[in-house]
């Protein structure tokens, strides 16, 4: 569903520079919620590895999952359009995976009863999949998609 249409005229300057001439109409729609999405989200929750450059890495918890990406709650704050690499254990087919992921968007998370550190939600968009992980990624999210039910991987 469409917010709106925003509209205008984009300006050019014509041969007399004072005076700007209508360049072309613009119209765009703005959409809203999960019509911005390419993809489904499927509740996904299991902890992941984040690898960061330097050879660090860090134990994060997932939130979602799908074709294009995952959303995923770490205590480390990064760079939007920063690249880092995500290992899972897939929950249905018991592989693991290793990714390499762009991070799409970061929001700060609420903090929990008794937490002091913050954390951040990151949306980490994958990149560069070869046909074996798209392969594999597809057969989970259908495995999932079959089920119907929330998958949660206890803590460790």
């Amino acid at each position: 569903m469409a917010l709106g249409v925003l509209s205008g005229l984009k300006m050019s300057s014509g041969r007399d520079k004072k005076q700007p001439v209508p360049f072309c109409d613009i119209k765009q729609e703005l959409y809203v919620g999960s019509e911005m999405r390419k993809f489904k989200r499927l509740p996904y929750q299991t902890n992941c590895i984040l690898f960061f450059p330097g050879k660090k890495s860090h134990v994060a918890r997932t939130i979602d999952i799908s074709e294009g990406g995952i959303c995923v709650v770490a205590e480390q704050l990064l760079k939007t359009d920063s690249y880092i690499r995500i290992r899972l254990a897939f929950l249905k087919n018991k592989k693991h995976i290793s990714l390499r992921t762009r991070v799409a968007w970061i929001k700060e998370a609420e903090l929990l009863r008794g937490e002091i550190k913050k954390r951040y939600k990151l949306g980490l968009e994958f990149i560069d999949l070869s046909k074996v992980q798209k392969k594999m990624l597809a057969q989970e999210l259908q495995s999932l998609n079959a089920s119907g039910v929330h998958h949660t991987a206890k803590k460790t």
